[in-house]
């Protein structure tokens, strides 16, 4: 399989130890390292503003799940799968894109928790070569046979959804814009600082006006989703929100 790989996720335990030399070495700064993270010898703190779900949707939350079960590869929490069902619940998207699909589990529910007219896109990669270098860290979901089954298949919602198979960061994003610009963008896939960035700036090249773009693991262990979006809160506003890993950018804020 010809992917073009990095490693660029910072262990659990390479961070655990480095917290624990934080603590002997620098006392004062081991507060504040519990806080964010440190990691290759500095502090990765975020630059991106919290905020609760509640305050973003103003209270407004009522979303259906259905077949939700979590597993390796899909979201970290239920709440984080309800932030996302409730975000595109009040946002109300008429074109929606998810980029990295997966076993269909997110777009399931996206389904489910827009109107019955929304169109709604996934892209996944399966195999081949990616023109961006991803993540070693992905591999497994890439090249995951089971996922091939997508969890909207046979359902009643099945009919507002396209699957499409190929590398984001190689493929015509204009394809997606055929029922016009898109509302709601769900970025969840190459997990390199290379991959997130094609995404995102393909991304804002087919927003609409009033659409929000949505990432997923800004975390830091996931080094190239946590320096990118900080780098790109410098330019564009962007909300952390609060008890999930998922970033918000709304145009029109």
């Amino acid at each position: 399989m010809g992917l073009n790989v990095v490693d660029d996720k910072i262990s659990r335990g390479a961070i655990f130890l480095s917290l624990l030399k934080l603590c002997f070495k620098r006392p004062s700064l081991f507060k504040r390292a519990l806080k964010s993270v440190y990691v290759e010898g500095k502090l990765l703190e975020s630059r991106i503003p919290k905020a609760s779900l509640k305050e973003i949707i103003h209270g407004k939350s009522s979303v259906i799940l259905q077949d939700a079960f979590l597993k390796k590869g899909n979201l970290f929490s239920l709440y984080e799968l309800n932030a996302i069902c409730s975000l595109a619940s009040y946002f109300n998207p008429k074109n929606l894109l998810e980029i990295g699909t997966f076993d269909g589990n997110t777009t399931l529910q996206l389904a489910l928790n827009t109107a019955k007219n929304t169109t709604i896109h996934t892209l996944d990669l399966e195999e081949g070569i990616t023109k961006m270098p991803t993540s070693r860290c992905d591999l497994p979901y890439i090249q995951n046979q089971e996922k091939k089954v997508r969890k909207f298949q046979n359902t009643e919602v099945a009919y507002k959804i396209t699957q499409h198979i190929g590398d984001s960061t190689a493929y015509d994003f204009e394809l997606f814009t055929k029922e016009g610009p898109l509302d709601f963008i769900f970025i969840d896939a190459g997990h390199s600082y290379a991959c997130v960035k094609s995404d995102t700036e393909n991304a804002f090249k087919v927003l609409s006006d009033q659409g929000i773009i949505l990432w997923h693991d800004y975390i830091p262990w996931c080094k190239g989703v946590y320096s990118y979006l900080n780098e790109l809160s410098l330019t564009h506003t962007l909300l952390h929100i609060q008890d999930t890993t998922l970033v918000l950018y709304a145009r029109a804020r």
